[in-house]
């Protein structure tokens, strides 16, 4: 097909603002996911954008299997503000800050 362009599994994009992490959490406007490679300031990395990803979850109780996942202030959280960037695969107790489990982002 001629105007296929890829499965939209990952964005490139332009490290702006900050260097980049492989592995860092990337929001750029609607966009977001984790960095595939590192980056400098100005270059141009790979943003993973579906998948499911072994993370940390801003949340003072456990986080159970299905909780919906958002990103607030460049942090994912359970609690209902920012906007939802997935769902939570498998759940984790937490230590009174954040709980470490598998987000499926929503691509």
């Amino acid at each position: 097909m001629k105007n296929y362009v890829s499965s939209g599994a990952d964005a490139k994009v332009v490290a702006a603002t900050a260097p980049v992490k492989s592995g860092d959490l990337v929001q750029v406007g609607d966009i977001v996911g984790f960095a595939q490679t590192d980056a400098e300031i100005g270059g141009l990395f790979a943003v993973v954008t579906t998948g499911v990803f072994d993370v940390e979850v801003l949340s003072a109780t456990a986080v159970d299997q299905g909780a919906p996942v958002y990103i607030s202030a460049g942090a994912l959280t359970t609690a209902a503000s920012g906007e939802k960037v997935g769902v939570v695969y498998r759940g984790g107790s937490s230590d009174g800050v954040a709980a470490r489990v598998h987000v499926k982002l929503k691509g």
